[in-house]
């Protein structure tokens, strides 16, 4: 039985059933919510942040297997207690096939009016406190008379969106969309000469973007706020420009970079592409989960074992017909 987490409280329903039912448990880590909430300052009761903590444990405990998406956030599993033989990376995957280059000149750029020489900046996702998206119009508001062909374009929703396009008001290189389709997603990638992935230093290490991938994936590099040393910095380095969180100083130098340097463009995006299909494919992923989902149980008894095993096996191959001709679990919405 498998869970995924946010969130983990619910998450520990299905690890009491599975002991109900003599079946394993699977935990699947997409973010640390507790330690989000609490370093972001979304909650600051520190009596609360210990009880919190000693309920993550013993739930993450609970489980016979606990993946996560990152080695960073592997390693944070290891410190909180799991023990490393139960703890397996598992990334979240993007179909290559589908996320892949393409031309820049899309229909985004026709609704703004924007050609060939002008360059794109493209944030895509949550719009919420833990990205830091401030900096990114502040960015805009600086280089908007120094770089006329410079705009930023930041698609999506969430609680912070109608603050970000009141600071964005009036200027005119800087652009909104909501959502958009799935049949469009390859396309907005393609969009951009350049992605940006804002982040505060607090988040570090707690999730790894799961848009990365398709970034990636797309041929196009990457600016990536990240501490030295953090999961993030390290997959961005040489695909893209790693810069520290919150300065805003830095964002500007590696925009104008980038904008200026097509030569440089092309270099990152092509080893992105690379490293799309080396670690973030979805036939190579959705094949591990399988490997691992098969291993011999070692708890139960050998006619039981046997049964499990078959079953698992059996489940294993359906689950990978159709995860390879349906696409991925969904994800939360704070890592799309």
């Amino acid at each position: 039985m498998i869970a995924v987490a946010p969130s983990l409280m619910s998450a520990a329903f299905v690890s009491f059933v599975a002991r109900r039912v003599g079946a394993k448990s699977w935990l699947h880590v997409q973010d640390f919510e507790v330690d989000a909430a609490y370093d972001l300052g979304l909650l600051r009761n520190h009596s609360l942040r210990k009880w919190m903590l000693r309920t993550e444990a013993a739930i993450l405990k609970s489980f016979d297997r606990v993946s996560t998406i990152s080695e960073a956030m592997l390693l944070r599993l290891v410190i909180k207690g799991l023990a490393p033989n139960k703890a397996l990376e598992v990334r979240n995957w993007i179909d290559t096939s589908a996320v892949c280059p393409g031309s820049r000149m899309t229909k985004y750029r026709r609704q703004l009016n924007l050609g060939e020489g002008d360059i794109i900046a493209l944030y895509s996702g949550t719009m919420s406190n833990k990205q830091g998206l401030d900096l990114v119009i502040e960015a805009a508001v600086s280089l908007e008379q120094s770089h006329p062909n410079v705009h930023f374009i930041l698609t999506g929703e969430g609680p912070h969106k109608a603050r970000l396009e009141q600071m964005g008001a009036g200027h005119s290189n800087v652009h909104f969309f909501g959502l958009q389709p799935n049949e469009s997603f390859n396309e907005l990638m393609a969009t951009a000469d350049f992605h940006l992935i804002p982040q505060k230093a607090e988040a570090a290490d707690l999730v790894l973007p799961s848009k990365l991938g398709a970034i990636f994936a797309s041929a196009r590099p990457v600016i990536a706020m990240a501490e030295e040393g953090t999961g993030l910095a390290a997959e961005v380095t040489g695909a893209g420009l790693v810069i520290p969180p919150g300065d805003l100083s830095a964002l500007e130098v590696a925009v104008c970079q980038l904008s200026e340097s097509p030569a440089l463009r092309r270099r990152y995006g092509d080893e992105g592409r690379k490293r799309a299909l080396e670690r973030w494919d979805r036939r190579t992923i959705v094949r591990r989960w399988a490997e691992a989902l098969q291993a011999s149980p070692t708890q139960l008894g050998k006619r039981k074992a046997a049964r499990q095993a078959l079953t698992t096996t059996l489940h294993c191959r359906w689950r990978m017909r159709f995860l390879c001709h349906e696409g991925p679990w969904p994800q939360p919405a704070a890592l799309r």
